[in-house]
């Protein structure tokens, strides 16, 4: 009886914390929404964002491939997909945030900027995209050879 109960609250405390996620991400996409009302998006910012996309993809392949080779070397067999985990890593609030407590002084306008067009890759089309990504990986791994 008592683990019927356990159970119960178990479940109920886990809808409470899926709530509360799913209300905070709704907040923060209406606040990122608003955000673009007010930065000043120039030609430089573009170009800026752009270059940024492409380090950040770059630099978390990278970086994602250091860790996984790390991972198979201390447990040999491990499986997981380079691509799916690179593709995969969003990024949202906090880089806005973080951009956001840049003192005026210190030219964060084309901080905010890069980091929204950044963000905005991330959420948007990286994270629109992974459905299709994961399918796309799926049938590539299906069709390769195992060595």
């Amino acid at each position: 009886m008592n683990h019927v109960h356990g159970e119960i609250t178990h479940e109920s405390l886990d809808r409470f914390w899926r709530v509360i996620d799913e209300i905070q991400n709704a907040i923060l996409f209406v606040l990122l929404g608003f955000e673009v009302l007010i930065i000043p998006f120039t030609r430089s910012s573009f170009e800026s964002g752009g270059l940024a996309i492409v380090s950040v993809l770059v630099v978390r392949f990278v970086v994602v491939a250091l860790v996984l080779g790390s991972v198979r070397l201390l447990q040999r067999g491990h499986k997981s997909s380079l691509l799916t985990l690179s593709w995969g890593g969003l990024r949202g609030g906090l880089s806005i945030a973080l951009a956001l407590s840049i003192p005026d002084l210190q030219n964060r306008t084309w901080i905010l900027a890069t980091t929204y067009l950044v963000v905005v890759f991330s959420v948007v089309l990286q994270g629109g995209t992974l459905d299709l990504f994961l399918k796309k990986v799926r049938r590539f791994d299906q069709e390769a050879p195992l060595t």
